[in-house]
């Protein structure tokens, strides 16, 4: 059951299901507790998921990254942003093969307002594997929050390119495409 509500999007049924389980079980697998972090997150009992990582014991080293990533999270939820950053960038040397890691790191630093750090964050994630629409779609983001509307575009279109039909890569493209018309050259970074 708390697999079915992590994965549908409602996390109290699996902070429940899961709570459930562990008292029946004693304790939960490590995976399972990541989960309940990230569910306990998602509602906003920040200090009980810090809690629950704390406590994972046994992860698997090729998956640590994991823990670091959720405790990220944990963090940039409490608006804690440097110990965020320091979490994702954690996790980014744990794997820096995942695209993951890398746009979380860019989303803190982004949250920051330091849009040029973020920049160069989604860049290196360029060579990473997985999701890399979600790299350019938030390479165009921060583009886009500096007013580098030309290179928001590329960014946009490169999401597109991966995944034509990523519907917010291409409302993105629409709104950069639209200001680039209404200020008819790019603008400077203000």
């Amino acid at each position: 059951m708390s697999k079915t509500a992590d994965k549908d999007g409602r996390p109290a049924t699996a902070v429940e299901a899961l709570t459930a389980a562990c008292k029946c079980a004693g304790t939960l697998p490590s995976w399972y507790e990541l989960v309940l972090a990230d569910n306990l997150r998602a509602i906003g009992k920040i200090a009980e998921a810090r809690r629950v990582l704390r406590e994972i014991k046994e992860f698997p080293d090729d998956k640590a990254w994991l823990v670091n990533l959720h405790r990220g999270k944990v963090e940039e939820d409490s608006g804690d942003f440097q110990a965020a950053i320091y979490r994702y960038e954690t996790s980014v040397e744990q794997n820096p093969r995942s695209t993951i890691p890398y746009v979380y790191l860019a989303g803190a630093y982004s949250d920051m307002q330091q849009h040029d750090k973020a920049i160069e964050v989604l860049n290196a994630a360029r060579s990473a594997e997985g999701d890399l629409d979600e790299v350019y779609l938030n390479l165009g983001y921060q583009y886009r929050n500096l007013r580098r509307y030309r290179e928001a575009r590329d960014a946009f279109e490169n999401a597109l390119r991966i995944t034509s039909d990523y519907e917010v890569a291409q409302k993105a493209l629409r709104d950069v495409n639209s200001a680039l018309d209404l200020v008819g050259a790019e603008p400077q970074s203000t």
